[in-house]
């Protein structure tokens, strides 16, 4: 049964103050409910809106990551933080069981820069879970690390097409067109990534460093058409 958020956020004190996540998880598994935590992530009280980040990304499937996207624009920046780290931890768990092992496996390799190998597990994972967006997402990682910035993109794409709201992938494929120099499409993808998560000030900053090199390209262009004129 749901408590209201005031005693849920008490009952949740111990197990925040000990830093047990295992506990804690169990709390809110036993005195609330996503949907609750959904709710509570609307309300005015900013420690009941953290709270629900923080539990959402503990207790909640694939189908809830869109509260969690709303929250990546909270004025509060812990809550946006804690939004951010529910919807990776959301997006990690969010394949079949059959394919979480080669899931986990692509994640060492990739981890171990083995992206070629990684690449065959993480096409095992969607083997088994055509659905499983991450998979995509990971892969579109190692494509990039391999500089195929064609394939890391249409794997970016494949990740959007499952979830629409995927920031990393948004921004992967600016980092794509920015590096084969499609600087306008670079700043396409990257305000579209912002407009989901607007505190991804790595790609904010990138916005007017592209702008620059454009003009640059322009202004090179004018003189030249200026020289042979």
């Amino acid at each position: 049964m749901d408590r209201p958020s005031d005693d849920l956020i008490e009952l949740c004190q111990p197990a925040l103050e000990a830093g047990d996540v295992n506990e804690l998880a169990a709390t809110l598994r036993r005195h609330s409910s996503i949907r609750q935590l959904c709710t509570m992530l609307r309300e005015k009280s900013v420690s009941a809106r953290r709270i629900a980040a923080l539990g959402l990304s503990l207790i909640a499937d694939a189908p809830c990551s869109g509260c969690l996207a709303r929250a990546l624009r909270d004025e509060d920046d812990q809550v946006a933080d804690l939004a951010e780290n529910g919807l990776w931890s959301l997006w990690f768990r969010g394949g079949l069981p059959e394919a979480m092992a080669p899931f986990q496996q692509g994640v060492a390799l990739l981890g171990r820069d083995k992206p070629l190998e990684a690449i065959e597990a993480f096409a095992k994972a969607h083997e088994l879970d055509p659905e499983f967006a991450e998979a995509h997402n990971q892969r579109a990682i190692c494509h990039y690390m391999l500089e195929q910035y064609e394939l890391s993109i249409h794997h970016c794409e494949l990740t959007l097409a499952r979830v629409k709201h995927h920031f990393g992938a948004l921004s992967g494929i600016g980092h794509c067109y920015a590096n084969l120099g499609l600087y306008e499409e670079a700043i396409v993808s990257y305000r579209k990534a912002l407009e989901v998560h607007p505190r991804l000030n790595a790609v904010a900053a990138t916005i007017p460093r592209l702008e620059q090199l454009i003009k640059r390209r322009l202004d090179s262009s004018d003189a030249y058409d200026a020289l042979i004129a």
